[in-house]
């Protein structure tokens, strides 16, 4: 760009001073929009007028514009409102650059039914530095997850209003953050717990939670000697064969659990199964899809106890003992 005028004046003083006019540009700096156009600007004058629009940077402040194009430093030479912040003292054609100042960003956590955990964290966009506290003096590398009965909490996840896509994890199921949350979240949003549905609870003899389990194959294979009850959260599809090497009762509460083909329970010698629906109510139950003999739910040689429940299926004891009260049987095979 070609320079306009310059001259060297004698002043009173006897010294010289520089004079004359020189071309600005602008430089939005990593942002857009704003003053585009360049201008010409008078040696030791106020700074001719500019647009009053300020670019825009998704994560940033407008900070108005300096000489250089560093985060600090320089000269500013207009106010972030685009007004003259000094008289123009260069004597050369010179860019000026967007000043930008990161901002602090505010993520409230949705726990979406669940219960624990901090209401929100906050960090400086693009610093990958996150804190507990609004000042951002007391920083944190994870936070204390939710939880949710008959679940296993396992991310927070965006809604794509600030940035990211709908349904991008940014918090994992350790409570650690992603190393991109800081960078694609831009302004204050909500992010969302998400939870994996579990089908069994167990529980230990005052009937509190202790663990939970996909299968029945994993919950009869726990060692925590703690574990004493095994509760259906659900109705529940089983397809591997459920080893039980230990005392255990397994609690329906008005559920079906469904052995599908050569699936079943079985019970160690000297091991006792206790089945129950829970409370004073009948309801639950056992299931075989499988019959002509072939359709027993449990396989006993041990102890076989069952209450208010019922059993779409046979009890197959190979040895130790039945016991049953309320206990409504159809078998389909050739016998029970």
């Amino acid at each position: 760009k070609k320079k306009l005028t310059r001259s060297r004046l004698w002043c009173s003083s006897g010294l010289y001073r520089e004079d004359g006019e020189y071309i600005v540009s602008y430089d939005a700096n990593g942002g857009s929009g704003g003053q585009s156009a360049d201008v010409t600007a008078t040696y030791d004058a106020a700074m001719p007028t500019i647009s009053t629009t300020a670019p825009t940077r998704p994560g940033y402040t407008f900070g108005g514009w300096y000489d250089t194009s560093a985060a600090t430093g320089g000269t500013q030479y207009y106010t972030a409102a685009g007004a003259s912040a000094r008289t123009w003292n260069k004597t050369a054609n010179t860019t000026l650059y967007a000043r930008w100042t990161a901002n602090k960003i505010k993520l409230t956590l949705n726990r979406n039914g669940g219960t624990g955990g901090p209401d929100y964290i906050w960090y400086i966009y693009g610093t990958n530095k996150f804190y507990s506290n609004e000042a951002c003096t007391t920083q944190i590398t994870s936070i204390t997850v939710p939880t949710k009965y008959g679940y296993v909490f396992d991310k927070y996840v965006g809604n794509g209003t600030y940035g990211g896509d709908v349904g991008e994890k940014y918090i994992y199921s350790n409570g650690t953050f992603a190393s991109d949350l800081c960078t694609d979240i831009y302004g204050d949003a909500p992010l969302y717990a998400m939870y994996t549905a579990m089908n069994y609870d167990g529980q230990n003899s005052s009937g509190q939670h202790v663990k939970y389990y996909n299968t029945l194959k994993e919950a009869f294979a726990e060692t925590d000697t703690n574990i004493t009850m095994i509760e259906a959260l659900q109705n529940v599809s089983e397809t591997q064969n459920a080893d039980l090497n230990r005392n255990m009762t397994l609690k329906l509460s008005n559920h079906t659990i469904t052995f599908n083909g050569s699936s079943a329970i079985y019970v160690h010698k000297d091991k006792t199964l206790k089945v129950l629906n829970g409370g004073t109510s009948s309801g639950g139950k056992l299931a075989q899809t499988l019959a002509n003999g072939e359709d027993y739910v449990i396989y006993s040689k041990g102890s076989v106890e069952c209450y208010s429940t019922s059993i779409d299926g046979s009890l197959y004891i190979a040895g130790g003992s039945v016991k049953t009260s309320g206990v409504n049987i159809t078998s389909k095979g050739t016998g029970t």
